[in-house]
């Protein structure tokens, strides 16, 4: 895929840091949304940008953090919460994708409002919780997806899909239809491998982690 890839730290439920490090190799820019600067200091990561209003991250912090050579970005608008201004603000400098690390888990408003946040980007984005992935797709592109034999996995239009094509599951799909709802409900991964692609719309997939063992959830 085109253009850059970021890493996003948000201040939800994290998963382990051995798994987020398989994704750091590969990414071009990280950037903590306010509060987690701290969480990203105690897990041995460091950022280059912290973004937010600044209320939920100590002086303390934000000093050690410019030390250090990080940028902070203070944005106090009010109508975007941290991660919307951490979507746009890579999406406004070359990112084409996002791996974002707490965005579920804790207040469950917040949960519901991060996931709704990814699904309004123009962006592939990946939420990566504890235990679960949530990914929304970009229309118009072929997404060959790892999954374990068997594993149960969800599909859903926000608010609609048009041309779908799915293989590699238990019940397929060919240039279908999709509205928001049920319809995508516990499908199952067949071979190991799904392929994926969609012509128009917004599509999330819901799928468990396909390389976290119980040692790794433990662990986060």
């Amino acid at each position: 895929m085109s253009g850059e890839r970021w890493v996003i730290f948000a201040a939800g439920a994290w998963c382990a840091p051995s798994t987020i490090k398989r994704f750091l190799s590969g990414s071009t820019k990280t950037i903590a949304c306010d509060g987690s600067l701290t969480k990203c200091f105690t897990e041995g990561f460091e950022p280059m940008w912290v973004i937010g209003d600044m209320d939920s991250v100590t002086p303390e912090a934000l000093a050690k953090f410019q030390e250090k050579g990080g940028e902070v970005i203070k944005r106090p608008d009010q109508d975007r919460h941290d991660l919307a201004k951490a979507l746009a603000y890579a999406r406004e400098n070359g990112a084409s994708s996002c791996f974002i690390f707490g965005a579920t888990g804790g207040d469950e408003q917040h949960t519901w409002a991060n996931l709704l946040t990814c699904a309004a980007s123009a962006m592939d984005v990946t939420c990566i919780g504890p235990e679960q992935v949530y990914r929304f797709f970009k229309p118009g592109t072929s997404y060959s997806i790892e999954l374990i034999p068997d594993a149960t996995f969800s599909l859903f239009a926000l608010p609609q899909a048009e041309g779908i094509c799915l293989s590699g599951s238990t019940y397929t799909l060919n240039d279908a239809r999709m509205v928001m709802g049920s319809q995508g409900l516990h499908n199952q991964c067949a071979t190991g491998r799904l392929n994926l692609s969609y012509a128009e719309g917004r599509l999330m997939m819901m799928h468990p982690h396909p390389f976290v063992s119980e040692e790794d959830v433990n662990e986060a």
